[in-house]
């Protein structure tokens, strides 16, 4: 039982009511509060004992995959085990919950929601990382995503779904919106980063599910990971320097984001290694990689201002870090 848990929890002052908040939206909102002690609108006072719980359910709250857990259950023959009251909620709901409406919450939420996010789809399979089922089912999820932001209700309207990856493109699209929300306003670059990441991983876990690991099959007709990026922030319609920015972001956050950074201290990603080699291939081939890479930031030169410059050199640098020996080719179109 978390004893710091207030047992008179109101709903988070944001205009909306209890019903219609994510189940762990309170719980997080103080626990953040009294982590890095910030104000509060609930009862929850920050002391020493209350700080090291709040510190324990965020681990937990980043962690937590009850998906897993019950569809094990499920397997060894326990077909009626459901989650229990207490275990309801989904953790990138209430994520994606607080990053739509940042003007209500500091600045440290919102960064550790975009980790939490991110964290997820490193560490957990897809199905698993995007736990609405925690909360809400599947047909709901178009309706429940839709009330976060105007524009996203605008998005998902008119999505037309693909099939089978319908809920993984909804949720790329979502966080796509997150990130060209988050430069447009201008938003911390640790935030703005963390949201990239994020929208690579997911990009790359929508083209590389667990049958799709040939990218040297000329047969595999899937859209390469570069357009998947791509094509999910493009088609918000957004202004267009709103829309490169978080391109350049996104392509620049590409390599570290899939295969770790130089120094390895962020690891690699938790998926069949099988996966991860053939997007290792895909981005040093030519036609998928490094053509497409030119492709889109030579298109967002067009409309380039002087701030975009910097974003196209760093992810200029960013691909060439990658694709090391220097692709001499690519470095005279840099230049």
């Amino acid at each position: 039982k978390r004893v710091w848990y207030p047992n008179n929890m109101s709903a988070v002052n944001d205009g909306t009511t209890v019903a219609t908040q994510p189940h762990l939206l309170p719980t997080l909102h103080s626990a953040l509060c009294s982590l890095y002690s910030l104000s509060t609108t609930t009862t929850t006072t920050n002391n020493g004992v209350l700080v090291k719980d709040a510190h324990e359910f965020l681990i937990e709250f980043q962690g937590r995959n009850l998906i897993r857990k019950y569809n094990d259950k499920r397997r060894r023959g326990d077909i009626h085990a459901t989650p229990t009251e207490d275990e309801a909620g989904s953790t990138w709901y209430a994520c994606l919950y607080m990053l739509y409406r940042r003007e209500v919450y500091a600045k440290e939420e919102c960064l550790f929601a975009a980790q939490t996010l991110l964290h997820r789809v490193r560490r957990l399979k897809l199905k698993e990382a995007v736990d609405y089922d925690m909360e809400f089912g599947y047909p709901e999820m178009a309706a429940r995503l839709s009330v976060l932001h105007p524009l996203l209700h605008n998005v998902l309207h008119s999505y037309q779904s693909s099939g089978d990856n319908a809920g993984g493109e909804m949720t790329l699209m979502s966080v796509s919106l997150l990130l060209v929300l988050a430069v447009a306003s201008h938003a911390d670059n640790n935030l703005k980063a963390t949201l990239a990441s994020a929208l690579a991983v997911l990009a790359f876990r929508i083209r590389y599910q667990e049958h799709h690991h040939d990218a040297h099959d000329a047969s595999n007709n899937n859209v390469p990971i570069i357009s998947v990026l791509c094509q999910s922030l493009t088609s918000l319609n957004a202004p267009s320097n709103h829309t490169n920015e978080a391109i350049l972001l996104s392509l620049s956050s590409l390599p570290d984001a899939l295969f770790g950074n130089v120094g390895g201290t962020r690891g690699k990603i938790s998926i069949d290694p099988k996966a991860l080699k053939a997007a290792y291939y895909e981005l040093r081939t030519h036609a998928t990689g490094l053509h497409l890479f030119q492709s889109h930031v030579s298109s967002s030169c067009v409309t380039a201002t002087e701030q975009h410059h910097g974003f196209i050199l760093h992810a200029c640098e960013r691909f060439v870090k990658f694709l090391s020996p220097v692709d001499s080719n690519f470095l005279h179109h840099t230049l």
